[in-house]
């Protein structure tokens, strides 16, 4: 036997865990180059020694179950488990029924890693499973691997592993990790690689001319990939409490070869409601926690990793100087927004939380659940609606309150890379965010960003049509990523440096409370002059307010009772005794239309009548 064939028969498999660097960004992931091919994969590998048992049950540990399908004629496919007894796996590995399901454990990996080719064989691997049903997805295409993904069912249950948890969003998280399987190299040890991830788009430029397949679709994403090796499934680490869960992005479909070598990944946010059908077909009930996101990080917390260091998110005590804003008592109506107390009687808000309040009707909520009536409510005059410039305002209150007030901070103690909590709230149903009833959160370890260092996402520069201004800072944690919905920061809460506990602005957009990418939040330092310019301004006799959603001819109702009508200001001349009498005056949405009481309009309908 030559040195050759000994080398290439005694080579044993190996495994490598590739993570996303930060730097390396690519089209609708954050690029920097169009043809996101301006970085190749750069390898710094650390060698570790032979892996032990125990080192390879801390490795299937961090990572998804690992599961390996194959079908009749030898190919093999990495699955992912969703139930104990529902595998998602490539349909291109189901050509019919005859499909056979190992689990790697580790009991059975250390016997199987570096014999790979005998691991579906019962005398080497005996974790392996039958399979009693497979669905494909109807617009499957063996040909141009189309519609590559298929459901199959096992004949009995698999309880030694948890359910995968799967990532339901179609946007590719930030840090994606790929689990690798591959040889010739003689040891285990871990790669830190730079992943290139492209778009479906972006991919076909570089599709091989003589490639038959199809163009490729939203569902499909490409990996460059110089080496030939067996994939597991792309998913990505997020935190939940003080856990550590991974969501399964992807799994891989096929490899294009040629100048540029892909493999090729299926997205499984894009067939939630084929899979959620198909299981029912199959005579499986649907877990609550298979397509929730939140409700899968809060199963089996046990068996996950746990984080070093402090908590991202601890609950959150009263906070006296924050309160909730009630846009209308009656209907129990709720803006989902907060502000905060900066004198007795004053809260400073954002503005897209009091556009829509109502002077003596709407309420701010303090932190005991007393409220307090919104005598005053002042927009910045260069505020306009869905934007993310001048979103500030002030509410002035009925009455003074004695309670702690917000503090700002000297202009040097607002520094980059200084550290930041944030408010919000967590859901703790299956449902959408219910705003103020869900489990309050305080979210620290948050950074300021300057606007130079910062790259807002493509949803807030819709909002930043003039890109970031003085006005603007970022806040982010780019360290952790957050299971979607443990934290939302709340519109209007204040963002609090600190240690010294004080407030430089309030947060306004963004997801996950900064964790992952950034959140932008307004700065009071660029306001001053004009929140000073309201603050200290001497009290008026008599308040006039513009009444956005009231128009001509609506009924109108003071707070003192007396119900008019929207009309013409020349056609109630006796609008002046409310004036005269330091009451409230209330413009119907523009101040040529006024809530007229409706003695006023008779008796202006008398006297035009005796006139004529």
């Amino acid at each position: 036997m030559t040195l050759y064939h000994f080398v290439c028969i005694s080579i044993p498999f190996l495994i490598t865990i590739a993570q996303c660097t930060d730097e390396t960004r690519f089209p609708d992931y954050g690029s920097v180059r169009e043809d996101g091919l301006d970085q190749r994969n750069k390898r710094q590998a650390v060698e570790n020694p032979p892996t032990s048992k125990e080192s390879d049950a801390k490795l299937l540990q961090e990572i998804p179950p690992m599961v390996l399908v194959e079908d009749y004629d030898n190919t093999i496919c990495n699955g992912i488990l969703v139930t104990n007894r529902i595998i998602i796996a490539p349909a291109r590995c189901t050509s019919n029924n005859n499909v056979t399901v190992t689990f790697l454990t580790k009991t059975n990996f250390p016997k199987v890693k570096d014999k790979v080719r005998y691991i579906f064989n019962s005398s080497v691997n005996e974790v392996l499973y039958s399979v009693s049903h497979v669905i494909k997805h109807p617009e499957y295409n063996s040909t141009l691997d189309t519609y590559d993904i298929a459901l199959l069912k096992l004949k009995k249950k698999y309880d030694n592993a948890v359910p995968a948890c799967l990532w339901i969003d179609n946007n590719i998280p930030a840090k994606p990790i790929i689990v690798k399987w591959y040889y010739p190299h003689r040891r285990i040890f871990k790669d830190e690689l730079e992943i290139t991830i492209l778009d479906n788009f972006n991919c076909m430029r570089y599709k091989q001319p003589f490639d038959s397949r199809a163009d490729l679709a939203e569902y499909q994403f490409c990996v460059v990939s110089e080496e030939y090796y067996l994939e597991l499934p792309l998913y990505t680490d997020m935190i939940y409490d003080d856990s550590i869960i991974p969501y399964v992005i992807g799994f891989r479909s096929f490899r294009l070869e040629g100048l540029y070598k892909f493999n090729i990944y299926v997205k499984i946010s894009y067939f939630v409601e084929w899979i959620k059908e198909s299981i029912q077909e199959l005579g499986e009930k649907i877990p609550s926690s298979l397509l929730d996101p939140l409700a899968c990080a809060r199963e089996n917390l046990e068996h996950r990793r746990k984080i070093n260091g402090s908590l991202p998110l601890v609950k959150n005590k009263t906070v006296k100087y924050m309160v909730e804003i009630l846009v209308n008592p009656e209907t129990d109506q709720n803006s989902k927004c907060a502000g905060a107390l900066i004198k007795e009687d004053i809260v400073v808000t954002l503005a897209q939380c009091a556009e829509n309040l109502i002077s003596f009707s709407s309420r701010v909520v303090m932190s005991d659940s007393s409220n307090i009536t919104i005598r005053d409510v002042f927009l910045h005059p260069n505020y306009t609606e869905d934007s993310l410039y001048n979103n500030i305002a002030l509410l002035k209150l009925s009455e003074k309150c004695a309670v702690k007030l917000l503090s700002f901070p000297e202009s040097y103690q607002i520094e980059h890379n200084k550290e930041v909590f944030l408010f919000g709230k967590q859901r703790y149903t299956n449902s959408n965010l219910q705003g103020f009833n869900d489990l309050a959160v305080k979210a620290q370890g948050i950074s300021i960003i300057f606007n130079h260092k910062c790259n807002p996402t493509e949803e807030q520069s819709l909002r930043l049509f003039k890109g970031l201004q003085y006005e603007h800072l970022c806040l982010q944690n780019d360290h952790f990523l957050l299971v979607p919905g443990s934290c939302e920061a709340i519109p209007g809460s204040p963002v609090v440096i600190s240690g010294i506990n004080r407030s430089p602005g309030l947060y306004m957009f963004g997801r996950n409370c900064g964790f992952g990418e950034p959140v932008i939040m307004v700065l009071f330092l660029a306001h001053e002059k004009w929140m000073n310019s309201i603050i200290e301004a001497p009290a008026s006799g008599s308040a006039v307010f513009i009444i956005p959603n009231l128009g001509l001819s609506d009924d109108c109702t003071y707070p003192d009772g007396a119900k008019g009508t929207c009309v013409s200001q020349t056609t109630c001349p006796q609008i002046n005794k409310r004036v005269q009498n330091s009451l409230p005056i209330f413009f119907c949405k523009v101040r040529s239309i006024v809530c007229c009481p409706q003695h006023n309009i008779e008796d202006e309908f008398t006297f035009a009548i005796n006139r004529s």
